[in-house]
C-alpha cells in the first residue's frame, strides 16, 4: 500500500472518530423542552409551514424546516428532534471543517482548530439547541470546503468542475438555511468566479447557484402566498430590528467596546480561556502576516466580511451569532503550535490549546447537564398556569412576546389576545367588558407595563430562570426569565394618556391622548393624586370628571402636582370612568388613587420614569432636586426612602436634604451605595397636601462618563418611596 493511501486511511479513520466523539459529547445532553421564542416558531413550522404568520419567523428557514421535519420523522419529541438535528450537524461538520482548515495549513493544524473549534462552548452548546445555527454553520463551511477543493484542481477538469458545481449549489443552499449565510458564501463565490479562465465555468456555476436558491425560494414564495406578502414581511422584520440592534444605530464608544467583547470575548465564556486564545491568534497573525500573507487573506476571506457583518449590523448581545466566527480565531490560534520555528515555544502553544480545550469542557459540560435535566423557564411557567388553572376559572394572558408560548396551554383554557406593547389595553377592555375571573399573566421581568394596573391587584405567583451555569450560554436568548403574576380585577387601571411609565409610549404622542382611567367604586371617600406636566407654555385648564360629570378644575403651568377628594361612589360592579380634559396637552407622569384616611406620598417633578435594575427590581432616578406630593390625614406618619448612590462617581458622600413645604426636615450622608433614611411627619390636626423636596449634593450625566447617550441629570436611585401611619401618634 502506497504511504499517501495509508495516511488517507488514517485519516478517514481518525475523523471517523472524531464525528464519534462529538456526538457522544452531544446526543446525551438534548433538550427535553423548547426554550427561546425562536425554537417556538421552529417547532411552529415543523408542524405548519407559514412565514408569514411567523411559522418560522421571516425570512421562513425552509431548508432547515425541510430538514427539521426529516428528524421529526424519526423523532416525535419536537424539542429533541430539532436538537438531534443540531446534534448530528455539528459532528459531522468535523468533515467539512477539517478539509477547509488543512487547505489553510497543515494536518496537525487542521486537527487543532477543529478541536478548538467543536469544543467552543458557544459552538458546542449550541449542538444541542433546536436552532437554525449550527445546521447552517454545517451548510456553509461544507460550501466553502468544496469551493476550496475545486480551486486547487486543474481548470476545467471533471473532478474540478464537479467540486466547484457542488460548492455553488451548496452556497445556495446555505442561504435557505440561514439569510446570513449570504455574507459567508458570496466573498469566496466571487473569488473563485474571478480565478477562473472560463466564461462558460462562471456561467455554469451561477446557473448551478440560482437552482440552489430556486430550490427553496420557490417553495418559500409559494407558501408565504406570494412573493410581494413574502417581501412585505421580511421588510417589517428589518425596520422592526433595524433600530434597535445594530451598533451602527445606536454607535457611541461605550457600545463599540462591548460589542467588541461580546463578539471576540463572550463565546469562550471566560475571560482567561477567551485572553488566551486571543493572544494565541495575534501570535497567528503576525507569523502568517510574515510568512504565509496569501494563507491569512484567505482565511480572511472566508470569515472575516461575516465578523464586519456580525460586529456593525447584527445584535452581538446575542452570542449564538459568533459561531462562524470561532473558526477564523480557531484556526489563527493553532498556528503557533504548528508552525512557530521555535520548538519550545510550540510546545508552550499546544500545551495552552490543551488546557484551553480541557476548561472549555469543565464550563460545557456540566451547562449541557443542566440543560438537558431542567425545562426551560416558559415551559417551567406554563406548567405552572395549567397547574393553577385545574378546578379554578382564570383566564391567561401575558406580553405579547409569550404569545407563541400562550398558544402551547391546553385548548379548554381561555387566552386574552394582546398586541405588542400595549398589552395593559386588552386587560383592560376584558375588565370594562364585565370580566372578573382572576388573571394569570406572564411578565417579562425587565419590563414596568404592569405600572399602568392598580399596584394591590397584582401578586407574585412565581419566577423562573436558567441555572447559573447555563446563563452564560443564553445571553441575547428570549425569555430568559419570566415571571408569574396573578391580577385580580384592580381597583383602577389607565387605559391611555398617563406616562406613569415609558412603555405607555413616546410622550408627546402619550401627551395628546386621551387622559382615560376606570375606577372600581366604593363606598369610601377618596384621594387622588396626579403629577406632570404641561406640555404648551403659559396656563393650561385641566378638567376632571366622572363618567361625564365635572368634579374638579385646575389651572397649570410647567411641572405641577394636583389632588383631590372624590366619592364616596355607589358600590356597583361596573367601573367607573375617569376623565382629565386639557385645553393644550399635558403629560400626566404618576397617578395615585388611596382612601382618605390612607397616608400617601407620590414622586413628581426630579423623578424619572420607573426602570428595572440587573435584578430586575423597579426603581426610578431622581435629579438633584426631586419633588413628591405628600397626602397627610390626621396624625404623624413616618416617612420611608430606600436607594442607591452610584459612589464611584461621586468623590464625596452624598448629601440627602429633606424639606416639606419649604421647611428642612433633616439631612442625611450616604457613604455607601445603599441607604435607607426614615422621617417622622406630623400631622396638622387634619386632612392636609404638602410638597417633599429630596435635594442631593452632587448628580453626573452618564453619557460624559460612559458614552452611552443618556443626558440625563442623576443624582440616586429610588427603590421604596412610602409613608406609614405612625400607631398611636408615636
Amino acid at each position: 500500500m502506497r504511504v499517501p493511501e495509508k495516511r488517507r486511511r488514517v485519516e478517514m479513520a481518525l475523523l471517523g472518530a472524531g464525528v464519534m466523539l462529538a456526538l457522544c459529547l452531544r446526543l446525551p445532553f438534548l433538550p427535553s423542552t423548547l426554550e427561546d421564542i425562536d425554537t417556538v416558531n421552529f417547532y411552529l413550522g415543523v408542524n405548519d409551514f407559514n412565514p408569514i404568520a411567523h411559522q418560522p419567523h421571516p425570512p421562513g428557514y425552509p431548508v432547515y424546516i425541510f430538514l427539521a421535519k426529516l428528524a421529526h420523522a424519526v423523532v416525535a419529541s419536537d424539542a429533541r428532534a430539532l436538537g438531534l438535528l443540531s446534534a448530528l450537524m455539528s459532528a459531522f461538520s468535523l468533515v467539512p471543517l477539517y478539509v477547509l482548515m488543512k487547505r489553510l495549513g497543515s494536518a496537525a493544524g487542521a486537527a487543532l482548530a477543529c478541536a478548538l473549534t467543536l469544543t467552543n462552548p458557544v459552538v458546542w452548546f449550541n449542538g444541542v439547541r433546536p436552532m437554525s445555527d449550527v445546521t447552517g454553520f454545517f451548510v456553509v463551511i461544507a460550501c466553502q470546503a468544496l469551493l476550496l477543493l475545486a480551486i486547487e484542481q486543474d481548470e476545467g477538469s471533471t473532478r474540478g468542475t464537479a467540486l466547484w458545481h457542488a460548492g455553488s449549489f451548496a452556497g445556495g443552499l446555505a442561504i435557505g438555511v440561514r439569510l446570513q449565510a449570504l455574507v459567508l458564501v458570496a466573498p469566496l463565490l466571487l473569488y473563485c468566479a474571478v480565478r477562473m479562465k472560463r466564461a462558460r465555468l462562471v456561467v455554469s456555476g451561477a446557473a448551478v447557484l440560482i437552482g440552489g436558491v430556486l430550490l427553496w425560494l420557490v417553495p418559500l414564495v409559494w407558501y408565504s402566498g406570494g412573493a410581494a406578502r413574502l417581501a412585505a414581511s421580511v421588510a417589517q422584520l428589518f425596520r422592526d430590528s433595524l433600530p434597535v440592534e445594530p451598533l451602527v444605530m445606536t454607535w457611541s464608544p461605550r457600545a463599540a467596546v462591548v460589542a467588541a467583547l461580546n463578539v471576540a470575548v463572550a463565546p469562550w465564556q471566560q475571560v482567561g480561556i477567551a485572553a488566551v486564545v486571543l493572544l494565541l491568534a495575534a501570535a497567528g497573525v503576525v507569523m502568517l502576516a510574515r510568512a504565509e500573507r496569501r494563507t491569512l487573506a484567505m482565511a480572511c476571506t472566508l470569515f472575516l466580511p461575516y465578523a464586519v457583518y456580525h460586529f456593525l449590523l447584527q445584535s452581538t448581545e446575542t452570542i449564538r451569532y459568533t459561531i462562524p466566527t470561532v473558526p477564523l480565531v480557531a484556526f489563527l490560534a493553532s498556528v503557533p503550535a504548528t508552525r512557530c520555528a521555535s520548538r519550545p515555544w510550540r510546545r508552550f502553544a499546544v500545551a495552552a490549546c490543551a488546557v484551553v480545550i480541557l476548561a472549555t469542557g469543565q464550563i460545557t459540560l456540566p451547562a449541557l447537564w443542566s440543560y438537558h435535566t431542567i425545562p426551560s423557564p416558559p415551559i417551567q411557567a406554563l406548567g405552572r398556569v395549567t397547574a393553577e388553572a385545574v378546578g379554578r376559572p382564570v383566564v391567561v394572558a401575558g406580553h405579547y412576546m409569550f404569545t407563541r408560548y400562550l398558544a402551547l396551554l391546553p385548548d379548554h383554557l381561555d387566552v386574552l389576545v394582546t398586541s405588542p406593547r400595549t398589552e395593559w389595553r386588552a386587560m383592560g377592555e376584558y375588565w370594562k367588558s364585565g370580566g372578573r375571573r382572576p388573571i394569570l399573566f406572564l411578565r417579562e421581568p425587565s419590563r414596568t407595563s404592569l405600572m399602568l394596573i392598580s399596584r394591590n391587584a397584582i401578586a407574585p405567583q412565581g419566577h423562573w430562570r436558567w441555572p447559573r451555569s447555563v446563563r452564560g450560554f443564553m445571553k441575547g436568548e428570549r425569555p430568559n426569565a419570566i415571571e408569574l403574576v396573578r391580577i385580580d380585577p384592580p381597583r383602577w387601571f389607565c387605559e391611555s394618556g398617563f406616562l406613569v411609565t415609558r412603555e405607555a409610549g413616546p410622550p408627546d404622542a402619550v401627551a395628546r391622548e386621551r387622559h382615560v382611567m376606570y375606577v372600581r367604586p366604593r363606598h369610601l371617600r377618596s384621594t387622588l393624586a396626579l403629577s406632570g406636566a404641561a406640555q404648551a407654555p403659559g396656563s393650561t385648564d385641566v378638567t376632571f370628571y366622572i363618567d361625564g360629570q365635572p368634579q374638579n378644575h385646575w389651572s397649570v403651568d410647567g411641572q405641577f402636582m394636583l389632588h383631590t377628594f372624590y366619592g364616596p361612589l355607589p358600590a356597583v360592579d361596573e367601573y367607573k370612568r375617569f376623565s382629565f380634559r386639557t385645553s393644550s396637552p399635558v403629560l400626566f407622569t404618576d397617578v395615585w388613587l388611596a382612601p382618605v384616611d390612607t397616608p400617601v406620598v407620590r414622586p413628581a417633578g426630579g423623578f424619572y420614569s420607573p426602570e428595572r435594575d440587573e435584578t430586575n427590581a423597579l426603581f426610578r432616578w431622581i435629579g438633584p432636586r426631586a419633588r413628591a406630593s405628600i397626602y397627610l390625614p390626621e396624625g404623624p406618619a413616618l416617612l420611608s426612602i430606600q436607594g442607591s448612590v452610584p459612589v464611584k462617581y461621586y468623590r464625596r458622600p452624598l448629601k440627602l436634604t429633606l424639606s416639606l413645604n419649604g421647611t428642612r426636615l433633616g439631612s442625611f450622608s450616604i457613604t455607601g451605595e445603599t441607604f435607607q433614611v426614615t422621617q417622622k411627619l406630623n400631622g396638622v390636626g387634619g386632612p392636609s397636601w404638602g410638597e417633599l423636596s429630596i435635594d442631593t449634593s452632587a448628580q453626573f450625566v452618564p453619557d460624559s462618563l460612559n458614552g452611552n447617550g443618556d443626558t440625563r441629570l442623576l443624582s440616586a436611585r429610588i427603590y421604596d418611596l412610602r409613608l406609614e401611619p405612625l400607631a398611636g401618634g408615636s
